[in-house]
């Protein structure tokens, strides 16, 4: 998770260029606390196996605003 590039050139049988850039739970939490939000949740979804359309881990964070 994180790091690696992912290049998709085909979606829904049309040819096409994405690029995806990744980035490490921790270093997107550090910029969130940088920004002045605190991160409440850190979660990691694993593939299901290896026929699943994602094939890394991927990160996801919950953040708010703290109240005054």
């Amino acid at each position: 998770m994180g790091d690696e590039t992912s290049r998709r050139t085909e979606g829904f049988g049309h040819p096409i260029a994405l690029d995806f850039h990744r980035l490490r739970p921790d270093d997107v939490a550090e910029m969130l606390c940088g920004a002045g939000l605190e991160v409440h949740t850190r979660m990691v979804r694993e593939p299901q196996d290896a026929a699943a359309f994602e094939l890394t881990p991927q990160g996801f964070l919950l953040a708010r605003k703290p109240t005054p």
